[in-house]
């Protein structure tokens, strides 16, 4: 891969700890590899953050992003 990516994969995640690890394992065992991965934590409670975290430690494609969003309706 040189450059940016061709593609560039959303993985939406929200307290899905049980479901990441397959989920990251069978897109890196893809045979295209010119893509990364974006991992989207929506404050999840549980490990998720911490597992794409590792994954993203072992693979540069992958990236973490934090999403901590606030309801504006509970204000």
């Amino acid at each position: 891969m040189t450059g940016r990516p061709l593609l560039t994969l959303i993985v939406p995640a929200y307290n899905a700890a049980n479901y990441l690890p397959n989920c990251l394992d069978d897109l890196l065992a893809q045979t295209f590899r010119d893509f990364e991965v974006l991992v989207m934590d929506d404050g999840s409670t549980d490990r998720t953050a911490d597992i794409g975290e590792q994954y993203a430690r072992r693979d540069p494609r992958i990236r973490v992003c934090l999403l901590y969003t606030s309801d504006a309706a509970d204000e």
